[in-house]
């Protein structure tokens, strides 16, 4: 026990105690600390790159459905175009039809004109 006084000195144990602590608890904090932001480090670089691997995975499978929504839209775009093409040439050979018939009238109305006094 003397040994312990002597040591001690002038200071109680709780006063000892609490000098000892101190730098124990400064390196704990660093330490601590430094594990924590690595940890921070490591945690932000998985999610960032998880989040780069599902914008990839998003950006391909996007791509993927827009080729095929294209090949669908271009084909019946295409079948549309063919459709309209095709009512408009009927409705030129009717109106050429017309026309012809217009003109026959107009060639026999000048005839006629022509003979009455």
């Amino acid at each position: 026990m003397s040994a312990l006084e002597a040591e001690l000195g002038n200071k109680t144990l709780e006063e000892r105690f609490r000098e000892q602590a101190a730098p124990i608890d400064r390196r704990l904090v660093h330490s601590f600390g430094e594990q924590t932001e690595l940890i921070d480090r490591r945690v932000v670089d998985s999610f960032r790159a998880q989040a780069e691997l599902i914008d990839t995975l998003f950006e391909y499978r996007f791509a993927e459905l827009d080729k095929r929504w294209d090949a669908k839209i271009e084909g019946r775009l295409t079948q549309l175009q063919d459709r309209v093409e095709s009512k408009f040439e009927r409705a030129d050979s009717r109106l050429d039809s017309v026309q012809r018939d217009i003109a026959v009238i107009k060639h026999a109305v000048k005839a006629l004109l022509t003979r009455l006094p």
